[in-house]
């Protein structure tokens, strides 16, 4: 949901500039030749009343900041992806995910004194607390016995040593990961067959990220509601989610996403090839390559893992995460400053990606119906099971 918001909170309403002349003629980007540029503008608040762009004035000379606040958002999960996967190989699934759980539970106090600024009459949030807290009273609740409680607790803690914080001891803990993960980064770089399948997942990773996120901008390209575009996008998607389990599992993961990720990009560059007034067509494969995208997306999270052992597999499945969200940081800078050249241009571009991203899968081996490797020598047992090797082996037989 976050990562879509900027299509409704960043929406660009129509807007001209105030010009210091009324008898001028209104204009966008108006510029009179004088000294002083342009500084104010007038938006129709027909259909938002206030967005991002309208408060800072984001259009014009500042519409790269649009973009960027949406490439700043995912720059920091492409951090928490980089930290996350090398504590989960080396700490474990369990201790990091309640780790993770229990920092995003802390942070949630920042946004507590929010209260304070939408109800300024001190009493009346003293009754919604009291309120509150009343739910939460365990039975035989009683505060003498709390209090007795705290005291027997604080009195059995002062007894041991290890109640004092060390305050060295974050500093060792962020030297002990950067310490295995450069072990572990060697590791992988070192073996051929490792470096191999990353080289390869990587960019459809990238390109899936970039054309998901992508498509999904462009939905306000479109001369029809981004409300309605985006319920049927969703609703749709739903439903191919199902069918998508059953071609997986049946065709394999290698053939499923070749096609998946072939119609994807011929749907939008055909986007190319239509007018601005084919809003039906326009929509239909938008929604077309919204859809498939997301089923590349499903794809994708079964074949990474199942490329790699299970030593490294959260470290490798945290770097490919991470090379998604880099494309979809890259996608709202070619929707905003494509856009201005072409309305179409964005999905032009955003096609011929995914097109070539498609042809990775022709070196990748199909792990259907194949145990999940523990070790690096198991994965020498499947690396014949690509496209291009069986290719290869037809030709030789039909030469021969």
């Amino acid at each position: 949901m976050y990562h879509i918001s900027i299509l409704f909170v960043g929406a660009t309403p129509n807007y001209y500039c105030l010009t210091s002349y009324g008898t001028l003629e209104l204009n966008a980007c108006f510029e009179n030749k004088t000294d002083l540029p342009c500084q104010t503008w007038s938006y129709d608040d027909s259909q938002y009343t206030s967005t991002v762009v309208t408060e800072w004035n984001l259009v014009c000379d500042q519409l790269y900041y649009l973009p960027l606040l949406q490439g700043l958002y995912f720059l920091g999960i492409i951090i928490a992806c980089l930290i996350a996967g090398p504590l989960a190989d080396i700490w474990g699934r369990r201790k990091t995910a309640l780790m993770i759980l229990g920092g995003s539970s802390h942070t949630t106090w920042v946004n507590h004194p929010d209260g304070s600024f939408q109800e300024e009459k001190w009493k009346k949030q003293k009754k919604y607390l009291r309120w509150i807290a009343i739910w939460n009273k365990p039975p035989g609740y009683s505060d003498e016995l709390l209090d007795e409680k705290i005291q027997m607790f604080l009195k059995n803690e002062v007894k041991h040593e290890q109640f004092e914080e060390d305050p060295s001891s974050f500093t060792h803990i962020v030297q002990f990961i950067l310490t295995n993960t450069k072990v572990r980064v060697k590791y992988i770089l070192g073996k051929s067959i490792l470096r191999r399948r990353l080289g390869l997942i990587v960019y459809p990773w990238m390109v899936t990220g970039m054309s998901y996120y992508g498509i999904f901008l462009s939905v306000k390209l479109l001369n029809a509601s981004k409300y309605i575009i985006i319920v049927v996008a969703s609703v749709v998607d739903i439903f191919i989610q199902f069918f998508a389990i059953y071609f997986f599992d049946k065709f394999g993961r290698i053939p499923t996403l070749m096609f998946t990720f072939s119609i994807c990009g011929i749907s939008g560059i055909l986007i190319f090839f239509t007018q601005a007034s084919d809003t039906i067509i326009r929509s239909t494969l938008t929604i077309v390559g919204k859809t498939l995208s997301s089923v590349s997306f499903q794809g994708l999270g079964l074949l990474g893992p199942e490329l790699f052992p299970t030593p490294i597999r959260s470290e490798v499945f945290s770097i490919m995460d991470s090379f998604s969200k880099f494309g979809a940081a890259i996608a709202p800078f070619a929707v905003d400053l494509m856009s201005i050249i072409d309305y179409s241009l964005p999905n032009v571009f955003f096609g011929i990606m995914i097109l070539l991203g498609g042809i990775c899968f022709l070196f990748l081996p199909e792990t259907k119906g194949i145990d999940v490797p523990e070790t690096v020598e198991e994965l020498k047992l499947a690396s014949d099971r690509t496209v291009m090797n069986k290719l290869i082996k037809c030709c030789r037989k039909e030469n021969s």
